[in-house]
This record gives C-alpha cells, structure tokens and sequence, in this order.
C-alpha cells in the first residue's frame, strides 16, 4: 500500500540535527562596530563569562542584562526589553 511507503525527504530530527551542527560549528568573523547584546539574567552562563567570549569578535560589546530567561526576557519583561533597546537607539 502507498500509506506504508517510507517518506521520502529529511525528518524532522534530521533537520533540527542539521541545524545544531550548523550552529555548533559556525564560527563568527571579526566586527568593529557598536554592538549590544541583551542577555537574560537567568541564562546558565553569566553575564562576564559570555562577555568574555564576545569581545574576542566584537571588542565594542556592550552587554545589557534584562531580567527573565531567553524567552520571558522579551516576553513576561517586555516592557524593560523596550526601555533598554530604546536607550540604545537614542544613543
């Protein structure tokens, strides 16, 4: 029967451990400019940790830490999301 016929095309576990590789081994090239990093307060790496691993490629790295977690930082805490990319904006 064509019901019981092997799907043909990459799983999605297929695609999600194509994407992991990807991102595992991408490596970012060198960048001068202003940058800011909004980094959630409840990340598993501290904020001075991962500042030290951005300034290697960006040495103007400023790192504006928001309360919450990767999601709730710009959800649940949107509004304190908005009044920091503000003041970046207005700089």
């Amino acid at each position: 029967e064509a019901r019981n016929a092997p799907a043909s095309g990459p799983t999605p576990t297929d695609i999600a451990d194509t994407y992991m590789d990807m991102v595992d081994n991408y490596v970012p090239g060198p960048y001068g400019g202003r940058t800011v990093l909004f980094w959630p307060e409840e990340d598993r790496e501290s904020s001075g940790e991962a500042l030290g691993h951005w300034r290697r490629i960006c040495p103007n790295v400023e790192f504006r830490v928001l309360p919450g977690n990767h999601i709730s930082c710009v959800t649940r805490f949107a509004e304190t999301f908005a009044r920091e990319l503000n003041a970046c904006l207005n700089d």
